[in-house]
């Protein structure tokens, strides 16, 4: 008797597993055009320890990050490092920045970055 509700158990949880798996699709970026970055930061307060990337765009009044929250894709240190780069020389050289993310809940999480005249 145990021996079947441990198998029907069984059944009904990979059935569950599988049912959100297929119907939980990949994140796909969007992207904001001609962000004028107003503001450049690294923070480590609540982030990480490969720290947290802001990017403050003028063009949306928005902020982008790099590990916002937990149920965004996590950056390694090595992209934000690179995206930090990028991004303070956008903000020193009055360029732009072409900023791919993905929403997650109310925060943007940089998904890639490029410099644009």
């Amino acid at each position: 008797m145990k021996t079947k509700t441990t198998i029907k158990l069984a059944v009904a949880a990979l059935a569950g597993f599988l049912f959100i798996a297929a119907s939980s699709g990949d994140a796909k970026a969007a992207v904001i055009s001609n962000c004028t970055p107003s503001l450049v930061s690294l923070d480590f307060h609540g982030a990480p320890s490969s720290g947290r990337l802001r990017i403050w765009c003028t063009a949306d009044n928005t902020n982008y990050y790099t590990n916002p929250n937990s149920s965004c894709p996590a950056a390694n240190i090595d992209q934000v490092k690179m995206w930090q780069t990028i991004a303070n020389s956008a903000f020193l050289s009055g360029k732009r920045l072409n900023i791919g993310y993905i929403s997650c809940g109310v925060d943007r999480s940089i998904d890639f970055l490029e410099m644009s005249n």
